[in-house]
């Protein structure tokens, strides 16, 4: 199971598989990621959500499991640099009630920090574009 942040280069048609924990936030950095499941049951049907996190942008990982990270295909990206995809650890439990919720305030924080961090980033890199002021 993941229990630190990692960072993950996703080469164009490069597929990973990866464990991650309930409130694991992930980053897209360079590129469109399609991120698949973790799967879950409802009723007798098993589904794997599938959501497309824009560069720049973030998700939020509702439940524990396996999860599939992929370059989303069918988007305006002529670049076949490798994306980034950095996987933000949710914040532990502390020994009481109060250093749980201490835990959670700063790990939401950090979490907040590094999103307007990786947003920045992306904002820089359209903006150094030429062709993206038109």
């Amino acid at each position: 199971m993941q229990a630190t942040d990692e960072i993950l280069r996703l080469a164009p048609g490069a597929l990973h598989l990866t464990r991650v924990e309930a409130g694991t936030l992930l980053l897209a950095e360079g590129a469109e990621i399609l991120v698949e499941g973790p799967p879950h049951w409802i009723g007798e049907h098993l589904l794997a959500p599938r959501s497309c996190v824009r560069e720049g942008c973030g998700h939020w990982v509702e439940r524990a499991g396996w999860i599939r990270l992929s370059r989303a295909e069918g988007h305006q990206d002529d670049c076949q640099a490798d994306g980034l995809v950095r996987l933000i650890a949710p914040p532990g439990s502390g020994d009481t009630p109060l250093d749980a919720v201490l835990a959670r305030l700063r790990g939401l924080r950090r979490l907040e920090n590094r999103l307007l961090a990786a947003t920045a980033r992306a904002l820089r890199l359209r903006l150094a574009q030429p062709d993206a002021h038109d």
